[in-house]
């Protein structure tokens, strides 16, 4: 029988300031996804020897230049070796850990940029991207720099994408992201939520889902009090749930998000599609935070990250939980590794 081939992942370190490296390194380093995966770590190598000095690590690194061919360079890995993509950008003496900084901005923007850019060019199988500080990008210079979903999406000339967010049996699905709330009722269409309908059935049935069971969150209180508390329901998301319902999707909608997850809870739907960041992200990190993955749905590859920020305060303190980034690379091997 062959042996199946483990798919070659590309991990940023995210933030160098912040918990990024250490949560990084500490995933590459776990069983579990050694078996799953080759990684390589995407960053500064002297960022990854900050973290395994505050992480405790004793792994060889073996160093590839920044114009190596990562595909075959890592294949070359053997045993107890840290694979790291040198693509420089934070000197460690100039990068204060647990501090906002433009030039850790700048770094943690590059390096994404060129895990992008390996992927679309198949030298990795998949990107799994650490945690970085918008504002920090922002100071960089990086002008309307929205978050990675937008970035990945512009670079893979993706207009079809949405973010979803899974963790233990929920699987959230936002129709909008990272835009302040009094925008939201702006930017909500019907063919802008049916397209997050469809986007959310095509990739539940790539799990191996065949009939998807999907819910639909209303935006208002009480799904509106029939025009009393807004007519977004009205206007917006009942005819995208109809037209979905036309095209053969399962889905009910637009229901109360007050009650929708505690239906959810007795039982489950395969997916909720929700109007607005906080309105999804709430239920599923109370329900699993520390285990929640981020997905890019539509991209032209495998995109995940772990489901937390750069939590400034304990970076270097080897106090931050490398769990979700663990299930962020073991969800994108699995991804890779389907049809």
């Amino acid at each position: 029988m062959k042996k199946r081939t483990k798919p070659l992942l590309g991990v940023t370190l995210g933030d160098p300031a912040g918990i990024g490296p250490e949560v990084a390194l500490r995933a590459a380093t776990t069983p579990r996804v050694r078996r799953a995966a080759k990684v390589v770590l995407l960053g500064d190598t002297r960022i990854v020897a900050r973290a395994c000095e505050a992480v405790d690590c004793d792994w060889p690194v073996e160093v590839f230049p920044r114009d190596a061919d990562i595909r075959t360079g890592a294949g070359r890995v053997r045993g107890r070796r840290l694979a790291v993509l040198d693509l420089k950008g934070a000197d460690p003496k100039r990068i204060r850990l647990g501090r906002l900084s433009a030039l850790a901005g700048r770094a943690a923007y590059q390096w994404v940029v060129a895990g992008a850019q390996r992927a679309l060019a198949g030298e990795i199988d998949g990107l799994v991207t650490a945690p970085l500080n918008k504002e920090a990008v922002l100071r960089a210079g990086v002008k309307g720099f929205q978050g990675h979903t937008e970035l990945l999406a512009k670079m893979g000339n993706t207009r079809r994408f949405a973010m979803m967010l899974a963790g233990g049996n929920l699987r959230v699905v936002l129709v909008t992201t990272h835009v302040a709330v009094q925008k939201v009722s702006r930017i909500l269409s019907p063919p802008l939520i049916l397209e997050k309908i469809e986007l959310t059935r095509e990739y539940l049935i790539r799990l191996g889902i065949p009939k998807p069971r999907i819910a639909v969150a209303a935006l208002n209180p009480h799904g509106g009090e029939g025009g009393a508390f807004g007519d977004e329901e009205k206007q917006c998301i009942r005819p995208a749930v109809t037209r979905a319902r036309r095209k053969g999707i399962t889905v009910v909608g637009p229901l109360p998000a007050d009650t929708l997850f505690a239906q959810h809870v007795r039982r489950p739907f395969d997916a909720v599609v929700v109007m607005y960041h906080d309105q999804g992200l709430i239920p599923l990190k109370l329900l699993s935070f520390g285990k929640g993955v981020n997905i890019t749905l539509g991209l032209p590859f495998v995109r995940t990250s772990p489901d937390h920020g750069t939590a400034f305060e304990l970076a270097g303190t080897a106090a931050a939980d490398p769990g979700s980034m663990i299930e962020a690379v073991l969800t994108a091997a699995a991804l890779v590794s389907r049809p």
